[in-house]
C-alpha cells in the first residue's frame, strides 16, 4: 500500500447531500414545473396586439385621455346679452328730431321706403341668441366667430348712420331747421362695442 491510500475505495461525503427537488417538478416541463406557464416576454412578438394598449410611431404606448372640460365663458356670454339687447332697444328708441318730429329707426319719411331699424333689431336679436348658446352650451367656438362678425357689422352700421345724421344735421343748420339726434343710433354703438368685446373676450378664452 502506498503512502496516498488507496484511490479506489469509496471516500464519504464532504458536505450533507443536496435537498430533494419541490412537488411538481420535471426537467422536461417549460420553467421545470408541471402545469405553471412561463412568464411571458416582456415585449410582445412582432405582429402580436400588446396587452397594454397600441403603440405610436415613437414606440410609446397611447393611453386612453380624459377630456378636460373646457372652461365656461360666462363674462363674454353676460357681456353678448347684454349687448345685444341694448342694440334691440336703440333700435326702437328716438333716433333723431327734425321740426318736432321724432324719428325711430322704424319711421319711414317721405320718399324714404326702407330704414335701418329692422337690421340693428334683428342683430340684437341674433347676438341675444349667441348669447344664451354660449351660457348653455360653453363649448361652441364657432359661436364666438360668428358673434364677432355680427357684432362688428353692428358697430359699421351704426357708425354709418351716425355720418348721416351728421350730415343731415349740418343740412338742417344751414337752412335754420331744429335738429336733434336721439339715444337710439348711439345706444345701437354702444350695445355693438359691448357685443364684440364680449365675443372676443370668449374667443380668447375659448382657444386657450
Amino acid at each position: 500500500m502506498s503512502d496516498f491510500g488507496d484511490l479506489t475505495e469509496p471516500r464519504p461525503p464532504i458536505g450533507p447531500p443536496p435537498p430533494p427537488p419541490p412537488p411538481g417538478f420535471s426537467a422536461s416541463a417549460p420553467g421545470g414545473f408541471a402545469g405553471v406557464q412561463p412568464p411571458p416576454p416582456p415585449y410582445a412578438p412582432p405582429g402580436a396586439p400588446s396587452p397594454y394598449g397600441p403603440r405610436s410611431e415613437f414606440g410609446m404606448q397611447q393611453y386612453a385621455t380624459m377630456r378636460v372640460p373646457r372652461p365656461p365663458v360666462t363674462v363674454g356670454a353676460v357681456l353678448l346679452l347684454f349687448g345685444g339687447a341694448m342694440v334691440a332697444l336703440g333700435s326702437a328708441l328716438n333716433w333723431f328730431s327734425i321740426a318736432g318730429e321724432s324719428f325711430t329707426g322704424f319711421t319711414r319719411g317721405a320718399g324714404d321706403d326702407v330704414k335701418d331699424g329692422p337690421f340693428f333689431l334683428t342683430f340684437g336679436l341674433v347676438l341675444l341668441g349667441f348669447g344664451i348658446a354660449l351660457l348653455s352650451a360653453r363649448k361652441i367656438l364657432a359661436v364666438t366667430i360668428l358673434a364677432i362678425v355680427v357684432a362688428a357689422m353692428t358697430v359699421l352700421f351704426a357708425f354709418a348712420d351716425l355720418g348721416s345724421l351728421s350730415d343731415s344735421k349740418k343740412a338742417a343748420d344751414a337752412f335754420g331747421i331744429d335738429f336733434s339726434t336721439g339715444p337710439g343710433l348711439y345706444l345701437c354703438v354702444f350695445g355693438g362695442l359691448v357685443a364684440l368685446a364680449g365675443a372676443i373676450a370668449a374667443t380668447a378664452k375659448r382657444r386657450r
